[in-house]
């Protein structure tokens, strides 16, 4: 009878083992439930002194994993909304991205305007309108500019895909050319312009960047240089 007791026992060391282990995992990766629920209340105090006009509400908690953090996602409560995260990390340091989101929409939001109002016939699937403030720069960086102003942001590095009707690679090259010229018509400052065209199978990718006042890459090739230089080129399809 001792010996099946000692048995039960170490199985039941065992089983509280394994379920100790299993909860250090699930924990790792997912956070304290607690402190999850603790973000929340944390980002609305923060966000009450940061931005005390800003009428908002809160999508969700978690935890992220890979920095360790607690985060809140936001939205903002107006005819644009604008959604950012506040992030909670060690020592109660807090951070939010609200102006750095806010600026990428606007920005995002006039660029689609422009392009959808130059080539109409553009079924816009996918467009990314991002600041970049250097490789060196730091997060704090962004928060420079608290509205997207052309002519007085960071440049913007903008990918699209569409689907439009059928056309050559030539007539793909002009489009996206007379896209550079209304961006620089509206004086908004580009570094990177990528373009993929599903329907014919078309990609570009110009790029660039401001150095001593000017332009090094080859953002403002010409057309016969983006042909010479094969900056422009349909995908091969693999059979």
């Amino acid at each position: 009878m001792g010996k099946y007791r000692g048995v039960i026992i170490s199985l039941g060391i065992l089983i509280v083992i394994a379920l100790a282990f299993s909860g250090c995992i699930y924990m790792s990766m997912n956070g304290l439930p607690w402190r999850i629920q603790q973000t929340k209340t944390v980002a609305q105090k923060y966000l009450s002194e940061m931005y005390p006009e800003l009428k908002y509400k809160v999508n969700k908690s978690y935890y992220n994993p890979k920095f360790g953090d607690y985060v809140c996602s936001v939205t903002t409560v107006e005819n644009m909304p604008v959604t950012f995260e506040v992030t909670v990390m060690d020592k109660n340091k807090i951070e939010d991205n609200y102006f750095e989101s806010k600026v990428n929409l606007e920005a995002k939001n006039m660029v689609l305007s422009l392009i959808e109002e130059s080539a109409p016939n553009m079924k816009i699937k996918y467009i990314s309108v991002l600041e970049d403030a250097g490789a060196d720069a730091t997060s704090k960086s962004y928060s420079k500019y608290k509205s997207f102003t052309p002519g007085d942001s960071y440049p913007l590095k903008i990918d699209i895909i569409w689907n439009a009707d059928e056309m050559s690679l030539d007539s793909f090259i002009d489009k996206t050319i007379n896209i550079r010229e209304i961006l620089s018509k509206y004086n908004i400052s580009v570094c990177g312009l990528y373009i993929k065209d599903n329907t014919n199978g078309y990609v570009i990718d110009l790029n660039g960047r401001i150095v001593n006042g000017t332009m090094e890459g080859n953002y403002n090739f010409t057309k016969d240089e983006i042909i010479a230089n094969k900056v422009a080129y349909k995908i091969e399809k693999v059979e």
